[in-house]
């Protein structure tokens, strides 16, 4: 551990050197750093020092809108998305005074769809108790659109509004990567995430073109885009979709299926 931690503060070092170099500045109160483990106790603390200043231990954080936390179950940027879905679904409400059905469905797509699909490849597979506050809130606000009472079932509300479910929008969203991986408009390391069954076996099979399934020993590696995208996209592929189209097209199709009583 000490050989870990003086590797570590040597490259803070180096990060330091480099900023300086190019007239950069590092505001160190708003740096920290942060340890991912399941652990809830750790014998030692980690001592990192950037211009013999400690950096902090926390256990979340704020990343480009997302907050992160050490055990990566994206409760508090559930919270945080909840929060700002509520002010949405206030406006609906005040809203629906005035605005016919469509127009409703508009302003739940500008101001509440964003937030349920900003970053969802990572969080949206979250455990479903953690996802069960925005699937609430989701489940109010299509009552709200459709005119009905606060105990009518949802489900054909959503299908006849357009609207996804919550967990349908992160198996859309990762159907979509999935496609733009296989018409190669990914980074070039993504496609070392995944093994299609003709490279690993030299014999023909049937789901030749399917991707390789990892093996998985816990629900967070089975929820990881590396496993979860294989999944979808070998269902896709079983269902006899055609792939080879634009993205345009396959997006088009692929949101009309989950819209529709079509699961993956």
């Amino acid at each position: 551990m000490t050989n870990v931690i003086e590797n570590l503060n040597r490259d803070l070092e180096n990060i330091s050197l480099w900023l300086k170099v190019n007239k950069l500045s590092l505001n160190i109160k708003k740096t920290h750093y942060m340890l991912f483990t399941n652990k809830k106790i750790r014998e030692q603390n980690i001592p990192l020092v950037i211009d013999n200043q400690t950096i902090e231990e926390v256990e979340k954080t704020k990343f480009l809108g997302v907050f992160i936390d050490n055990k990566l179950k994206w409760k508090h940027h559930v919270n945080s998305v909840s929060g700002k879905i509520s002010k949405g679904m206030g406006m609906l409400i005040k809203a629906r005074n005035y605005l016919n059905r469509d127009g409703l469905v508009t302003l739940y797509n500008a101001f509440i769809y964003p937030y349920l699909t900003y970053c969802n490849h990572v969080w949206g597979n979250t455990h479903q108790n953690h996802l069960n506050m925005l699937s609430v809130l989701q489940n109010k606000i299509v009552r709200i659109i459709a005119g009905v009472k606060p105990r009518q079932s949802c489900d054909p509300l959503y299908k006849k509004l357009g609207i996804m479910k919550l967990n349908d929008i992160n198996t859309y969203l990762i159907a979509k990567f999935m496609h733009r991986r296989h018409i190669q408009k990914v980074p070039e390391h993504i496609f070392q995430f995944f093994s299609r069954n003709d490279e690993i076996f030299p014999y023909n099979l049937r789901t030749a073109h399917h991707l390789q399934l990892p093996k998985v020993k816990s629900e967070l590696a089975k929820n990881s885009i590396r496993f979860r995208g294989a999944y979808i996209w070998n269902f896709i592929l079983g269902e006899g979709l055609n792939v080879d189209v634009s993205e345009a097209s396959f997006t088009k199709y692929i949101k009309n299926i989950f819209i529709s009583d079509t699961v993956i």
